[in-house]
């Protein structure tokens, strides 16, 4: 998330804070954060993060050395959510 932010240039916070809707997003936001993710702006907003088939095609169409970040991420983002 760190890394994420510091890529397009908000805090942790900020984009934590767009990542759980809480915050809206801008155009410029968006098209930032997909760039950083090498994605399409269209693809965050096109899955349903409760279907885990779109979960499981998310997780296939990343690069095989992004697969170690993407777990800790995720982790990071359960542990975060778990302590809240």
């Amino acid at each position: 998330m760190e890394r994420l932010a510091d890529r397009v240039g908000m805090t942790t916070g900020n984009l934590s804070q767009v990542e759980r809707g809480t915050t809206a997003y801008t155009q410029n936001s968006l098209e930032a954060i997909a760039e950083a993710l090498d994605c399409e702006p269209a693809d965050l907003l096109m899955r349903n993060p409760a279907d885990a088939s779109q979960l499981w095609a998310a997780w296939t169409a990343l690069r095989a050395g992004d697969h170690k970040l993407a777990a800790k991420m995720l982790l990071k983002a359960l542990a975060e959510e778990e302590a809240a």
